[in-house]
């Protein structure tokens, strides 16, 4: 008989603590919970390993920026070929498709880095989530194995934001101009 796994352990929702409720920022990791002032940004990295049976394991990185008033998706992705290209020796675009992540549009890059003795492997799953730019990527030396495209897309499947986002910002007008 398989051994049974624990249950997600439910932390009390807080009733005292914060003394100014529903401005402060309210996060939870894995090791606690917390809560920031607000007007504080969110600038954090999540570095994870996913280990598929019968593959190497891999590394995926969730990275956040704030969104640039009116950018939208397509212009932010742009933006991110256009930086890899700068920063990444023997940066490669092999495609690029648009998905989704937990409804919300996305685009998702295959890339490569490096030389042809050592490449780097990458997707990138880029996503806007409200004001912020989430960049989930995975990375693998030489070329993606199956179990680990298995793995990647299983991750993307599940993949749920917990709240809905504030609107994005948006560019101001020019009252003159209209604009």
């Amino acid at each position: 008989m398989p051994e049974k796994k624990p249950e997600h352990i439910k932390r009390p929702a807080r009733t005292q603590g914060n003394a100014n409720p529903g401005t402060d920022m309210d996060y939870r990791i894995q090791e606690a919970d917390f809560s920031l002032p607000e007007g504080s940004l969110d600038q954090s990295l999540n570095v994870l390993t996913l280990m598929p049976e019968n593959a190497s394991p891999f590394s995926l990185t969730i990275s956040r920026k704030p969104a640039t008033p009116g950018q939208n998706l397509a212009e932010h992705v742009v933006a991110n070929i256009m930086t890899a290209e700068d920063q990444d020796d023997g940066f490669d675009l092999l495609w690029k498709r648009t998905v989704e992540l937990d409804s919300h549009p996305a685009i998702i890059l295959a890339t490569r880095i490096g030389n042809h003795s050592q490449p780097v492997s990458l997707r990138r799953i880029c996503v806007l989530h409200g004001p912020v730019f989430l960049t989930i990527t995975a990375s693998v030396q030489g070329d993606f194995a199956s179990p680990q495209l298995d793995a990647l897309n299983s991750f993307r499947r599940s993949f749920r934001f917990t709240k809905r986002p504030a609107p994005a910002p948006q560019p101001e007008s020019n009252p003159q101009t209209g604009q």
